[in-house]
C-alpha cells in the first residue's frame, strides 16, 4: 500500500512540474469581403467579387486554441462590429465609391503571458456605377 501511495505521489508531482503548453503561435487572420452572399475566409488577403455601394470586410482569427484577449488595429474604414478585447473577429465598413480601399487589420493575441500578431488585408477596387472602374 505504501508503494502505491508513493507511486501516485510521484506521478502527481511529475504532472504538476511539467510546464503547461501554450497554443499561441499557430493562428492566422482570415478575411472576406461580404457582398451579400456567404464568403470563404482567405488567409492574408481578400477582395470584393462584385461591385456594391458599401462593403463589410470581415476579419476572423483562425486556428486558435484556448482563451485569448485581443488588441485590434485597422488602417481605414469604420468598425461595424467586433474588434474588442474579447472578440475573435473584426468587421470594417467602407463605401463603394471611386476610391480604391486597402484595409489592413492587425490582431495581437494575448494568452498566458505570450503574444502573437497576425494580419490580413482586404482590397476593394473603385466602383463606377454598377461596375468596377
Amino acid at each position: 500500500m505504501k508503494k502505491i501511495g508513493f507511486c501516485v505521489a510521484a506521478v502527481l508531482a511529475t504532472v504538476v512540474l511539467v510546464p503547461r503548453s501554450h497554443a499561441i503561435g499557430g493562428e492566422q487572420l482570415g478575411c472576406f469581403v461580404n457582398v451579400g452572399k456567404p464568403g470563404v475566409y482567405q488567409v492574408g488577403s481578400c477582395g470584393a467579387e462584385l461591385p456594391q455601394s458599401s462593403y463589410d470586410a470581415i476579419f476572423h482569427v483562425l486556428g486558435g486554441s484556448g482563451t485569448y484577449t485581443y488588441a485590434w488595429t485597422h488602417s481605414s474604414g469604420t468598425i461595424s462590429s467586433g474588434c474588442g478585447s474579447t472578440d475573435d473577429f473584426c468587421i470594417i465598413h467602407v463605401l463603394g465609391n471611386t476610391a480604391r480601399h486597402v484595409i489592413t487589420v492587425n490582431a495581437t493575441l494575448f494568452q498566458s503571458g505570450l503574444q502573437n500578431t497576425v494580419s490580413a488585408t482586404a482590397e476593394i477596387e473603385p466602383v463606377c456605377g454598377n461596375a468596377f472602374c
